[in-house]
Formats: structure tokens, sequence, C-alpha cells
């Protein structure tokens, strides 16, 4: 019993985690920084 509690509490906090990374990479690649030094990368290959 415990061992499914446990394994449901790590799935659980594995999900938040994740869902956190995802925000915090929206919140970064909507600030546009991230965007502009990508294009500008690719311009300065060019």
């Amino acid at each position: 019993d415990f061992k499914t509690k446990k394994e449901l509490i790590n799935c659980a906090l594995a999900e938040f985690v994740n869902k956190l990374k995802r925000k915090s990479i929206l919140k970064f690649m909507g600030c546009g920084c991230w965007d502009g030094s990508l294009t500008k990368t690719r311009e300065s290959r060019v």
C-alpha cells in the first residue's frame, strides 16, 4: 500500500515539475529575447 502511495506521489511530483518547466520555457520564449537571439544567430551565419 505504501509503495503505491509513494509511486502516486512521485508521478504527481514529476507531472508538476514538467508543467513548471513548460510554463517557464513558454514565458522565456514569449519574452522575445530568446526568439531574437535565434534570428540573430541565423543572420550572422548567412
